[in-house]
């Protein structure tokens, strides 16, 4: 048996300009991750990093926890997460960018809730697969190159090790809808349900793939530190 950990990324900078970097809350979940393992002797044999700006500073505080030498981590794009400005834009060109999308929320009423509302409108709409020359990668492309980034993740494991991939909810998600055989429309309902930096287990034992866990975060929700437990 082999076992690949999926790390989503510690809390991003929302409400910023660039989307793509840490904040200081995010910074100290992957600390506290990297605590938690070495508290409880967990141990990588492999480690791949999505290529975005997010998951390299994740590994990085994760590091600084763990504070024990960690395996070189490969950059491996495949594990990125989706273009969510294409997606937005492709529905309404005011949601192209982070400062006409800010602009477009302050207007409204309810902003959160807005927000959500157009979310799910424009991703209903990427992956319908009508409009796939609108994106940047359509929903198809994007399952295909996640799952062959998990299928090429466990050809690197020999039986018995666990390697670490850092990533994000999106997927996350798409590899635990797949591998328990949800519908696709399911993908984006539990994807916003995954904690920053919450941990998701997928097992390899006689060649099958299974989801052993989804979504841990116990080290985020301590008595003695307080919780951390953020969704974004």
């Amino acid at each position: 048996m082999s076992c690949v950990y999926l790390l989503r990324h510690g809390q991003a900078s929302f409400e910023a300009d660039d989307y793509d970097a840490l904040s200081a809350l995010g910074e100290q979940q992957a600390r506290r991750t990297g605590e938690d393992w070495l508290r409880r002797g967990i141990a990588f044999d492999q480690i791949v990093c999505g290529g975005m700006q997010r998951h390299g500073q994740t590994l990085s505080a994760l590091q600084q926890g763990f504070s024990k030498a960690l395996p070189n981590a490969p950059i491996n794009p495949d594990w990125n997460e989706i273009d969510h400005h294409s997606v937005l834009g492709g529905f309404d060109t005011r949601l192209a960018t982070a400062a006409s999308m800010r602009k477009y929320l302050m207007a409204q009423p309810h902003p959160e809730k807005a927000f959500l509302t157009v979310f799910t409108q424009a991703v209903t709409r990427w992956q319908s697969g009508q409009y796939d020359a609108d994106y940047t990668e359509s929903w198809s492309a994007f399952k295909g190159r996640v799952i062959s980034a998990l299928d090429t993740t466990f050809a690197g494991l020999e039986k018995g090790q666990q390697a670490l991939v850092v990533t994000s909810g999106g997927p996350i998600a798409l590899v635990v809808a797949s591998l328990m055989q949800l519908p696709e429309t399911n993908w984006f309902n539990l994807n916003w349900t995954l904690v920053n930096t919450g941990i998701t287990k997928i097992l390899r034992t006689g060649g099958r793939l299974m989801v052993s866990s989804v979504n841990e975060h116990q080290h985020l929700d301590t008595p003695s530190s307080g919780s951390l437990i953020t969704y974004k």
